[in-house]
This record gives structure tokens, sequence and C-alpha cells, in this order.
């Protein structure tokens, strides 16, 4: 299979990295695949070298009609979808919980990409049988969950009782919609020392 693929941008974030891990598994198995960049500062992406290492073709300017198939990653990357105009068969990565109705309502998807997407996936069954139910123009619709097999570590010796505080860490960019602010308002309500919480994600720029 020759799958052409293109997100809205390849840092080394959420989505971008669940499309990187698909990508670079699809190469392993002997696909030829291809990650579209527009030219700009989508090159200087931080995860543009580990696709290249991994042997993803990274292409600018493309002929849709040469690709079995062409993935859209992420809810903004709708206006890639219509852009395919079924020149070949199109998946569109739906990533976005809440917020991504709130993209809708600014104007920053074309929803006529519901419509118009051979095949749509969403990592939950309640993002497509309720939060984006009324868009959805169709039924070919997959549900695949996000997620990577965790690594065998070596079992941590048992603490000793009241050796310090729980330690958590919160991934995601610093921003209000990634939920930071849930956290720390639930660690707010358990008594001081219990929680040491790391926040681990780029801020967002201003």
């Amino acid at each position: 299979m020759k799958l052409l693929a293109v997100s809205h941008d390849y840092d080394w974030s959420g989505a971008p990295l669940a499309l990187y891990r698909v990508l670079a598994g699809l190469v392993a198995r002997g696909h030829e695949v291809h990650l579209l960049v527009d030219g700009g500062e989508t090159h200087t992406g931080s995860l543009i070298k580990p696709a290249l290492a991994a042997g993803i073709a990274v292409v600018d300017g493309v002929a849709v009609g040469d690709y079995d198939l062409v993935l859209c990653n992420t809810l903004v990357m709708g206006k890639a979808v219509v852009a395919v105009d079924q020149r070949a068969p199109v998946v569109w990565w739906v990533l976005e919980p809440v917020f991504g109705l709130d993209l809708i309502d600014q104007g920053k998807v074309d929803v006529r990409a519901f419509e118009l997407a051979t095949r749509i996936v969403f990592p939950t069954r309640w993002q497509a049988s309720t939060l984006y139910s009324g868009f959805l123009k169709h039924d070919r619709i997959s549900v695949i969950p996000l997620g990577a097999p965790a690594p065998e570590l070596a079992p941590a010796p048992p603490s000793p009782e009241g050796d310090g505080p729980l330690r958590l860490v919160h991934i995601g960019r610093v921003e209000h919609r990634k939920g930071q602010d849930v956290t720390l308002e639930a660690i707010s309500k358990l008594a001081p020392g219990q929680v040491e919480l790391d926040l681990l994600g780029a801020a967002k720029p201003t």
C-alpha cells in the first residue's frame, strides 16, 4: 500500500505523535508511507527527523491520485479531506474531544468532510455516538482506542508506610483545553503534601 499522511503540524505533541507511531508501524510492515509538508515550518517540526529515520518519506506537493489511501490527522484537517475530492480513499482521524465543537463553531473545520471522508476514525465510541453524531452523514465509522503497549518494567519495591507523597505526572501541552486546571483543582482538595504533581508539556505560545 502507498499511503499519504497529512497533519496540522508535526511537533512532538499528542496528535502528531499518535500519527507518527501509526506510520512507523506501517513502514515496518512493508508499506510505502509519505508525510506531506507545506514547505513552511512543518519542515522543522520535531517529528520530521524521527519520521525520516523510521523510513517515512517527507514530500512537498503530490498527486493525490497516485496513492492508495490518504490519512488526514485531526479535526482541523477536514480541509484536507475536502481537498482530496474523492481522487483517493481518505481516512479522517478525528481525535479532538469536546473542544472540537468549539473549533467547528469558530469556523476552523470544513464540515463537508463528515460527508466526504471514506471512513472516519474516533478514539472512543462516545465521540462517534454523542459528540459528533449531529455532523455524521454516513455510518462508515470506526472506533480505535489510542494507546500503546506498556513496556515491561521490573516491579517497584514496596514503599514503607508514610514514605512521602504520591507523585503524579500530567502529560499535555499546558493550555486550558488540556485540563491541567481540573487536575490542580482535584489535588487542592487533598491534604497539603499528599501529592506532588509534575506538568509535562510545552506551554502554548502567547
